[in-house]
């Protein structure tokens, strides 16, 4: 039988299994991040530590407990349950076969990218919190994508562009993994079972239980961002990534707290048009800091937190191909930060599906801030101002407690995605 510690976190009631906590570290306002092995962090306060480590044995980083049950977020009072009605226990060890193979079941994968060869990955997890990596590879031997070649998954594997996720709720992938060391590593693959679509709505894009489902995980991001994220928006001479130059930069935290607020001269002149949107000039960057001398003090605020941009494609971008050319810069290497869309999130909030793109619709942050009613006294097109907008965006879907209705809309629409400089 597994303890289970109940917190309350902002408007979630989360059940934590203490032997899934892999590091728990004080950050400088006093609180907490705890670290969980199932990839999710939370920000508690003091009250909520003293009676996580009053069942807490390990804590260490340097010494992490084995992977229990996953933690479970429950709006109920009651403690996390088993598919049977049974209190939750550790994760049940599949019987063994040959080589010491077990059976395994996938319900979420990442697609992510390797750090040398920039091949595409797949970073995927069990039911019972196993972790493993698929490879899609030149060297057969490192090739385990293969595996899901001539089945179902693959069209959708293949569609996934870096830092989709893809949940398999109903249905999880039914594979076999060997136990190498450290590592799992995938031996096969059953192919997608055919089920009737009403078993597998909630999976199907464009359905009204998919819509549902995608608004409840805007909500749940929300509120996750809005308890210790911190919200970053840049201005740019260009549209695009690798021409843009940052000319303005602001950085807040959850609660709004100004970070960082700099004009940033770029090292070359402001097109004529970028100017007239933003408002600034030659004239006005001209005696600013390069961004060379921002870039060390800005990835000290971003480090080790979830960085939420609008837009965050394009932030992330442009502030990867700055610092790519400040090789002198104090920080030194390109840093891995957790990057997270405002945009997309709030698009499965609000819920509009694009059949045409098939897709949520996209909109920009001023349209998104008017459909809720947000108004900020910055000017649109100011880095602090768009930060501000996009946090009230953030604590207004972490908010929503209503009923959550999906609707599909069918016919086509013209809304673009909010590219702003």
């Amino acid at each position: 039988m597994t303890t289970f510690v109940k917190l309350q976190i902002i408007n979630i009631t989360v059940w934590f299994n203490p032997d899934q906590i892999e590091s728990i570290h004080e950050k400088a306002d006093g609180t907490f991040n705890v670290s969980c092995s199932s990839e999710d962090s939370y920000i508690i306060n003091q009250s909520q530590l003293d009676l996580l480590l009053s069942a807490c044995t390990v804590i260490s980083s340097d010494n992490p407990p084995p992977v229990g049950t996953p933690y479970m977020a429950s709006a109920s009072d009651d403690p996390p349950t088993s598919p049977t009605g049974e209190s939750a226990s550790p994760p049940l060890q599949h019987g063994e076969g040959a080589g010491g193979e077990v059976s395994a079941r996938l319900v979420r994968m990442e697609r992510a990218q390797t750090s040398n060869s920039k091949s595409p990955m797949w970073r995927c997890r069990t039911d019972d919190g196993i972790k493993v990596n698929v490879f899609q590879h030149n060297d057969p031997e490192k090739n385990s994508f293969r595996m899901f070649e001539g089945t179902d998954y693959e069209p959708l594997m293949s569609d996934m562009k870096v830092g989709d996720i893809l949940a398999w709720k109903n249905h999880p992938i039914e594979v076999t993994l060997r136990k190498n060391g450290d590592w799992w590593n995938l031996v096969s693959v059953e192919s997608r079972p055919t089920v009737p679509l009403s078993d597998t709505a909630i999976d199907t894009p464009g359905t009204p239980e998919y819509i549902a489902d995608q608004k409840c995980s805007a909500v749940s991001n929300a509120k996750i961002w809005s308890a210790g994220a911190v919200v970053i928006d840049l201005e740019t001479t260009s549209l695009d990534t690798e021409e843009a130059r940052i000319i303005q930069v602001a950085v807040i935290d959850h609660e709004g707290t100004v970070l960082l607020d700099t004009l940033v001269n770029p090292g070359v002149p402001i097109p004529d048009e970028i100017a007239a949107l933003i408002g600034i000039t030659d004239d006005r960057v001209k005696n600013a800091p390069p961004f060379a001398e921002v870039a060390g003090k800005l990835f000290a605020l971003l480090r080790g937190k979830t960085v939420v941009a609008y837009n965050a494609k394009f932030d992330r971008a442009v502030f990867e191909a700055e610092w790519n050319r400040c090789v002198s810069s104090p920080a030194g290497e390109l840093p891995s930060l957790g990057w997270q869309c405002a945009m997309k999130t709030y698009s499965r909030y609000y819920g509009v599906w694009n059949a045409y793109r098939d897709d949520f619709n996209w909109f920009k942050l001023a349209t998104a801030c008017a459909n809720e009613s947000i108004t900020i006294d910055a000017p649109l097109h100011s880095a602090l101002g768009d930060a501000q907008r996009a946090l009230a965006l953030i604590h207004k879907m972490a908010a929503h407690n209503g009923d959550i209705q999906g609707q599909a809309t069918p016919e086509a629409t013209t809304q673009s995605a909010d590219i702003t400089v």
